[in-house]
């Protein structure tokens, strides 16, 4: 079975998760293919998670933060869980509050043959966990897409295009056009869009020459049932960054939106290797 139409680029060695709530089954592909499928439990209210306490499992494109140390567990999560990014940019655009929504074990044989049966985690068997997602799990770059129901249909936009064209902005010192690529809502670790204006107008027009190479692209699509467009992307890949008076290397991830028909970068990571 080949990929569905909201994984758009992965790389053949790369390993993505996607969750759909109304069959209760986490698929884990392999590049564009299916490598593995295992039945597991979500949360025992159906919609999308909004609140904090509501029993729903957040719908959205999530990326795994932290393992939770083993002795920090209570006995009811089989020794194994790890935390997702819930809320992650978007989520927090909307005003989802929560927090503490873990993919994990149980202590309880078969407890994730249990539907509908958690406060908002995912919940698999722990034997599954450990021997094959564990494994799979980078902390850096291993997307998990929760969805209600994976589409099967969806129009979507170009986003290899979007970023080769930000990258060209970037590699041209073009200012102006590299900050049009970012939403009004940007975030990053430094605050909001004008804190990102005034740092990279510093490190872009000091700079006598700029490359940056771009590989190893993964792209998910989040989208709900009946949605034409989806509602947004998460995009990964490798960025190696040259400039006259300084390099780094690293992993790139980003969530892109839409803003009056045009993309948007709402928020921006990088993980320095």
């Amino acid at each position: 079975r080949k990929a569905p139409p909201v994984i758009l680029e992965n790389p053949n060695n790369h390993y993505v998760f996607l969750v759909e709530k109304m069959s209760q089954y986490l698929f884990v592909f392999k590049g564009n293919k299916l490598v593995e499928l295992y039945p597991v439990t979500t949360g025992m209210n159906i919609g999308d998670k909004e609140r904090e306490g509501d029993g729903k499992t957040p719908e959205g494109i999530y990326y795994f933060t932290r393992f939770i140390p083993p002795e920090r567990l209570s006995e009811i999560y089989g020794g194994i869980a790890v935390a997702l990014n819930y809320p992650n940019p978007y989520d927090r655009l909307l005003g989802k509050t929560g927090s503490g929504i873990w993919l994990h074990g149980s202590n309880e044989e078969d407890r994730n043959k249990l539907p509908f049966s958690t406060r908002g985690c995912v919940v698999a068997q722990t034997d599954t966990l450990i021997t094959s997602l564990l494994p799979k799990i980078n902390l850096e770059n291993t997307l998990i897409g929760i969805y209600k129901v994976i589409p099967e249909e969806l129009t979507t936009e170009d986003i290899v295009r979007f970023i080769r064209e930000w990258k060209k902005a970037w590699e041209r010192k073009d200012f102006e056009k590299f900050i049009s690529f970012y939403s009004r809502n940007f975030r990053w670790k430094g605050g909001g869009l004008r804190e990102w204006r005034n740092y990279k107008r510093r490190t872009i027009l000091s700079k006598r020459y700029i490359k940056v190479d771009i590989s190893n692209l993964t792209v998910l699509a989040f989208a709900k049932n009946g949605d034409e467009l989806p509602r947004y992307y998460v995009v990964e890949f490798f960025q190696e960054y040259n400039s006259d008076s300084y390099t780094d290397k690293g992993i790139k991830r980003m969530y892109i939106v839409r803003e009056k028909g045009q993309l948007k970068i709402l928020s921006e990571e990088f993980i320095m290797k």
